[in-house]
């Protein structure tokens, strides 16, 4: 007796809801959900852009090229970052970086999240095969001139390193003359 009144309980449960999708509102319902998930991700599309946008001078992005440089925002000011080196060491792939210290200060204790990867054929970056980290540089950048920074980047051969970016650029202290 008491499995059949589950039964017919389920029965009822599915009447109920096959009514309730044949009724009109339901359809004006899901149709305006699908309008604001439309809504929502085109929004938070342009919210992505307006941060790349805006936060465009905070990243370096470095290929092989010895021309390229690039221009970055630093906590202290501009600086400008090249990738004059990359070659092979015991642990992995030693990369050389000069920054060229715009500021009128002397900068130590420079900080930055680094990330590394390969090209693609048509040289754009394969994120799927960045690797990251935090790295600290013991070396003191003098004002107006360029100052070279190695970087080890263990059990990475230099065949996987086609670029480098730097961003959040911070410094540990300053010195002025």
């Amino acid at each position: 007796m008491f499995r059949a009144f589950h039964h017919i309980a389920a029965l009822l449960s599915c009447l109920v809801l096959a009514a309730a999708c044949s009724d009109p509102r339901v359809a004006e319902l899901e149709s305006q959900v699908t309008a604001l998930q439309t809504e929502i991700s085109q929004i938070n599309e342009r919210a992505s852009f307006e941060k790349l946008t805006r936060d465009w001078d905070t990243v370096a992005y470095l290929t092989r090229d010895p021309d390229n440089y690039a221009l970055v925002r630093s906590d202290l000011g501009m600086l400008a970052v090249s990738l004059a080196d990359i070659r092979p060491h015991p642990d992995g792939t030693q990369v050389t970086l000069k920054f060229g210290n715009l500021t009128a200060v002397r900068i130590h204790g420079i900080k930055a999240q680094m990330e590394w990867g390969m090209l693609d054929p048509g040289g754009l970056p394969m994120n799927h095969t960045t690797r990251s980290g935090r790295i600290d540089f013991e070396e003191k950048l003098n004002s107006g001139s360029w100052t070279k920074a190695d970087v080890v980047l263990k059990a990475t051969p230099p065949a996987q390193v086609g670029f480098v970016r730097l961003s959040q650029i911070g410094h540990g202290g300053i010195r002025l003359r």
